[in-house]
């Protein structure tokens, strides 16, 4: 459980670096985890750290990281073929970031597109969130501004609407260099994290920073 949360919020983060390092350290979290949620959720942030792993590694290493980010994709879609309906927008997610690794550009956006509909529409804003955030970064490195700049805000806009100020304030420092952020909310200081991604079950945790979460997640 402490591994899943702490790559919950690597990935809250995009620290990929942190990321893969916890997921190889970590081995297979899933034969511990005794609750369907937690294993699916955890499969989906694995697959996706091994991705951008893959996207930023050449040769044998990229082979490797690709190899693993399939292996994981592939038990998603078997839930998703048994009828698990909250794992389709993980798919779009992931298969965005695949085609993002292989070139495939076309597929990409039409990807990316499909995860932030779905996840929008079954009810995780913050996945939709994610899902803006990583379009942005994609488009940034395609050197597009205007659609960069529309999914950074998108993801913002998704990030305040789930409450969770203290991302927005993140991604208003890495985009404009300040530390403004309008908050009307007495307490929009505070982040959710739900171990399910809904604010309807699971465990919740109350923070106002990555270092705040963190230390609570330490063994």
């Amino acid at each position: 459980y402490v591994s899943v949360m702490k790559l919950e919020v690597f990935v809250f983060y995009q620290e990929w670096k942190e990321a893969i390092e916890l997921v190889r350290k970590a081995g297979n979290v899933r034969q511990f985890l005794t609750a369907l949620f937690t294993s699916v959720r955890y499969t989906f942030l694995e697959a996706l750290t091994y991705l951008k792993a893959a996207q930023s590694s050449s040769g044998w290493k990229k082979r490797q990281m690709k190899k693993c980010a399939h292996k994981a994709m592939q038990l998603i879609r078997g839930w998703a073929k048994n009828g698990n309906v909250n794992v389709v927008h993980y798919l779009h997610i992931l298969d965005a970031e695949l085609a993002v690794l292989q070139g495939k550009n076309k597929k990409a956006k039409k990807s990316f597109n499909a995860a932030i509909a779905t996840s929008r529409r079954h009810g995780f804003l913050q996945d939709s969130a994610l899902a803006h955030e990583l379009a942005s970064a994609y488009f940034k490195a395609q050197g597009d501004d205007y659609w960069r700049n529309y999914h950074i805000e998108c993801s913002r806009a998704c990030y305040q609407e789930w409450g969770c100020v203290g991302k927005v304030e993140q991604l208003f420092i890495s985009e404009s260099g300040t530390t403004k952020v309008e908050v009307t909310d007495d307490k929009a200081d505070e982040v959710t994290i739900l171990s399910d991604g809904k604010r309807s079950a699971g465990t919740s945790a109350l923070i106002s920073s990555r270092d705040l979460l963190l230390e609570g997640y330490r063994t």
